[in-house]
């Protein structure tokens, strides 16, 4: 059982996965795939209730020329959270959940499918297009997957529970959510947290070309924000948790 230490990743698909190591010398690491599942996993962070947020950065196939996007790829990876059992030993096991964003009529934006139409049908949906418009806010929850025992593929496991696939989020950090002043309490039970936009700023209302919206994370029954509210830009997401 890996005793405390630091967590890698390797970004390789279905192949990739996640790692323990031990401080000493030489370092001991152990395969954490079993527990955290694989999948092509880039940004991986803890907050300070010892779970662990991991960001996928897995691209989608191109949509057709038929369609007019031959360039335009399908939202193909998601956004997971790991609560374990016992922080200090991931190994341990725990519950390995996957970011679902439900869209202005309150129906989860889900992924689509694998054949070229689906591909073209997700790329093109207004749901996808309002997912990825600044200055829109979306309410989330996450849902617990079950990992195929055979493969442990996250990225498949996410997309039968029914999680949202993002275009590649790719980094995350993490921070307490009263830390930040974007957030703000909206209820007793629910924090509602808001974040804005980094880096390159595109006005509000307005598509941007890849990345992802704003969302608006609200959970109910948390004394503070449990959900990730996700500041997104084309290429990073910040977590505040």
């Amino acid at each position: 059982m890996a005793r405390p230490g630091g967590v890698f990743t390797e970004e390789d698909g279905a192949d990739g996965g996640i790692w323990q190591a031990t401080p000493d010398y030489p370092s001991t690491a152990y395969n954490l795939s079993a527990a955290l599942g694989r999948a092509g996993y880039e940004g991986v962070q803890n907050d300070d209730r010892g779970n662990l947020y991991l960001a996928e950065d897995t691209g989608g196939p191109n949509g057709s020329g038929a369609a007019g996007i031959p360039h335009a790829r399908q939202p193909n990876s998601f956004l997971f959270r790991f609560k374990p059992r016992n922080p200090a030993t991931l190994a341990a096991g725990g519950t390995l959940q996957a970011l679902q964003v439900l869209d202005a009529h309150g129906a989860p934006i889900r992924f689509g499918g694998t054949s070229q139409a689906a591909v073209d049908a997700d790329i093109q949906s207004a749901q996808t297009r309002a997912l990825r418009t600044y200055g829109n806010r979306f309410d989330t929850r996450w849902v617990d997957l079950t990992l195929d025992p055979a493969t442990h593929d996250a990225n498949v496991a996410a997309k039968a529970a029914g999680a949202t696939p993002f275009k590649r989020p790719r980094t995350s950090s993490s921070g307490r959510a009263r830390t930040s002043r974007s957030c703000s309490s909206t209820r007793p039970a629910t924090r509602r947290c808001c974040p804005t936009p980094r880096r390159r700023r595109t006005p509000a209302g307005t598509a941007a070309s890849s990345g992802c919206a704003r969302i608006h994370a609200r959970i109910a029954g948390a004394s503070r924000c449990s959900s990730p509210a996700i500041r997104c830009t084309p290429r990073s997401t910040t977590w505040r948790s």
